[in-house]
């Protein structure tokens, strides 16, 4: 696969997989994952994070056991933007 100017591999592929999946993942278990040394997956994926292949990695809670048990969503149309009206 081409991403710009990166070529991804198979085992490129393979490394984001895993992130995506759990981006905590530790280098040595990464690369047991995807059959690698550790110092060779450490390499890979620190080529892929400085070419921007890898952006972020984030975490993402569980609302109802961080005291947010309920998600609103909602949506609000004023027909004006007075400040009476808000």
């Amino acid at each position: 696969m081409k991403t710009g100017t990166l070529d991804l591999d198979r085992i490129d592929q393979s490394i984001l997989a895993e992130l995506q999946a759990d981006a905590g993942l530790q280098n040595q278990t990464l690369a047991e994952r995807v059959n690698l040394s550790p110092s060779a997956c450490l390499k890979r994926v620190q080529r892929l994070r400085r070419s921007g292949v890898i952006r972020e990695e984030v975490a993402i809670l569980d609302a109802a056991r961080v005291g947010f048990p309920v998600l609103v969503i909602s949506r609000v149309s004023l027909r004006s933007t007075t400040r009476e009206a808000i």
